[in-house]
């Protein structure tokens, strides 16, 4: 009886063990290596990079109001305000992934496409003129995917 009992309580722990759920995507920022069952819980992120030429700069810089505060390119991401970039950070070559740490520009990480490995998203680059009116000066589409880093120009 003993055996019996020990035998089905083994066998109970196995099977369970078989059905752990949980993320199976490595991808995923929540991805469990020993879960076996995919719950559909996966979470990702992903990053973008925004980057500008010296010619650009050069093309914003007297229309931007400076005055220590408002002297930014700034980034909004669907809507949502999502980092500056000094007009004067410009790089000289495209950035590239190899180097992406380095860029002048403006490097998003982390940014959360909730249970979606790929998403797509609108960003808008805009300065602040000296009445402090938003001038939007490019627009365009994101397509995020946790495994892949978009790299984008701005061009003005």
């Amino acid at each position: 009886m003993k055996k019996t009992i020990l035998l089905i309580a083994i066998s109970m722990v196995a099977l369970s063990s078989c059905r752990k759920e949980g993320c199976t995507d490595p991808d995923a920022v929540n991805y469990s290596e020993s879960a076996k069952k995919n719950d559909c819980t996966c979470n990702y992120l992903a990053d973008v990079a925004f980057w500008f030429t010296e010619e650009t700069a050069n093309n914003i810089e007297p229309l931007v109001f400076d005055d220590g505060f408002n002297d930014h390119i700034r980034i909004k991401i669907d809507a949502n305000s999502y980092g500056t970039i000094l007009f004067t950070d410009f790089d000289i070559a495209e950035p590239t992934i190899d180097n992406i740490a380095n860029i002048n520009g403006n490097y998003i990480s982390g940014y959360s496409l909730g249970k979606n490995k790929e998403q797509e998203s609108k960003y808008q680059i805009f300065y602040r003129d000296e009445d402090l009116n938003e001038v939007e000066i490019q627009t365009g589409v994101i397509y995020w995917d946790a495994t892949n880093t978009p790299i984008i120009e701005i061009i003005f």
